[in-house]
């Protein structure tokens, strides 16, 4: 009887290992099933030079991240070179890549063709020729792969936390090209207790732009001329239709524009102080001090509603609004998958991590403060906007957290009060209720923006007071008609 009960419990010990294997059979085919899209072979990234914790620090720390994920892969971070001899042949020999379908996999760039970077000093500006001059184009071209399907089954990212009118600007025709990381928007900062004293009604705020400059040139105020100040062809929501394509500014819209900038930069005269908003140096230093209204962008509202908080001040933020009366914001960051690329799901896999809130909010940001530039990354807000408010604040208030020295103890001591105010000041989303703003036109900006701005100084004669020059206005309009006519042919 020994060796039958004997037979059976080795029976019985092979079944149960033969379970054993099974379900660890099981659990592998799971975790390759979960992984089944991704091949475990190279990655290219092509991304631009940005100070030293900008989108550079967050591409390299999302690399590592991705690496230790995906050991056997290789992943190539490339830096594209501001050298203007260097940079030149190197984009030839990018573009043809590109065209020949053996480019980069991915995609990290900014919109602005200047870039901020800390050497060989702090805040230096490099011009560039950026790899792709207009992406709204790009988009249309075939350049970019549609990530949709990627993106619509992430779930790693809670899509309700994301401003959805600016993800939709890397839509065309349902498919998604583009992922917008981070955007800026202009916005009009209404410090209530000194906009009241002129006696205008804040609903003219909700109109568009062209309408409060006429209101600024009527009162004939020079101090609330320098609310009226906005200098970017994205003042206007209809430039060009890319499905057309066409030109759809008018010459006349243009010229109106033009002759109401010109008054407004009359009465401004020489005054330049209100070109620099709120930040923690000016502030924290007494060389910043708000203006009735102020246009800065949407990247300064922590600081603008810090400021008014500790202080007990009324503060509204309204969205500049184009000729056309809708709210304008641009993407300053995105990512994009080459339509050629062999592993999408890979590259959607490191642009996911990009998108997680670490990144977004600055979490992974390095430590002490002082090896951060300051502001918030890129000088821009976030795409994962909602509850995004307190961990900025939080971070940027470590950058705060420094003392300013003047030999006017009055002055030192009142500084120092006024730093101690704001780093106990608390922020939350709704202490900037304008990031829940759905904006209507929301663009990448292009290369005509500089253009436009050398147009624009042309209207008046700094050296005389700003007074208005002898330029034939129409002309310049026509001018920038034909930019924009290029532009469709780039």
């Amino acid at each position: 009887m020994k060796k039958p009960m004997k037979k059976y419990a080795t029976i019985l010990l092979v079944i149960i290992f033969l379970l054993l294997v099974l379900i660890g059979v099981s659990q592998v085919d799971d975790l390759q099933a979960k992984h089944s899209n991704i091949t475990h072979e190279e990655l290219w990234i092509v991304t631009e030079k940005t100070v030293s914790d900008g989108m550079n620090y967050q591409a390299k720390l999302a690399v590592d991240m991705l690496q230790e994920t995906y050991p056997n892969t290789k992943i190539v971070l490339d830096i594209l070179p501001v050298d203007t001899e260097q940079r030149a042949e190197y984009l030839a020999n990018l573009r043809d890549q590109i065209e020949a379908g053996t480019g980069p996999d991915i995609f990290l760039l900014p919109t602005n063709e200047v870039l901020t970077l800390d050497e060989p000093q702090s805040y230096t500006y490099i011009q560039i020729d950026p790899l792709f001059s207009n992406v709204a184009i790009e988009m249309r071209r075939g350049t970019f792969a549609d990530v949709n399907s990627m993106f619509s089954r992430d779930n790693s990212i809670d899509k309700q936390l994301l401003n959805t009118s600016i993800m939709e600007a890397g839509i065309v025709d349902k498919c998604q090209y583009v992922i917008p990381l981070r955007y800026d928007a202009p916005v009009i900062y209404v410090f209530e207790d000194m906009f009241g004293e002129y006696g205008i009604d804040n609903n003219i705020f909700s109109c568009g732009f062209d309408e409060w400059m006429q209101v600024v040139s009527q009162t004939q105020d020079p101090v609330l001329a320098c609310g009226a100040e906005y200098t970017s062809i994205h003042v206007f929501s209809e430039l060009i239709d890319y499905d057309s394509p066409e030109v759809i500014l008018s010459s006349a819209k243009l010229c109106d524009y033009l002759l109401a900038f010109q008054t407004v930069q009359g009465l401004i005269g020489r005054e330049v102080s209100h070109r620099t908003p709120a930040n923690h140096i000016g502030y924290l230093s007494g060389t910043w001090e708000p203006f009735p209204v102020q246009i800065a962008e949407l990247s300064h509202a922590i600081y603008y509603a810090a400021i008014a908080k500790s202080e007990n001040r009324s503060l509204a933020m309204y969205p500049l609004r184009t000729v056309e009366g809708d709210p304008i914001a641009y993407v300053t960051y995105y990512a994009a998958i080459a339509s050629y690329c062999k592993n999408p799901d890979l590259a959607y896999a490191y642009i996911s991590i990009l998108l997680s809130e670490e990144f977004q909010w600055g979490k992974e940001r390095p430590l002490p403060a002082t090896e951060q530039y300051p502001g918030l990354v890129e000088s821009s807000w976030p795409v994962l906007s909602y509850g995004s408010v307190a961990p900025l604040w939080d971070n940027l208030k470590t950058q705060m957290d420094i003392r300013y020295r003047t030999t006017d103890s009055e002055l030192s001591e009142k500084l120092e009060s006024r730093k101690q105010d704001i780093l106990n000041t608390s922020l939350e989303d709704t202490d900037i209720p304008i990031i829940y703003e759905k904006y209507t036109s929301v663009v990448f900006p292009f290369m005509l923006s500089k253009r436009f701005d050398a147009i624009l100084s042309e209207l008046n004669d700094f050296s005389n007071n700003n007074i208005p020059s002898d330029v034939n206005i129409k002309e310049l309009a026509e001018e920038v008609i034909e930019y924009l006519r290029v532009e469709l042919q780039a």
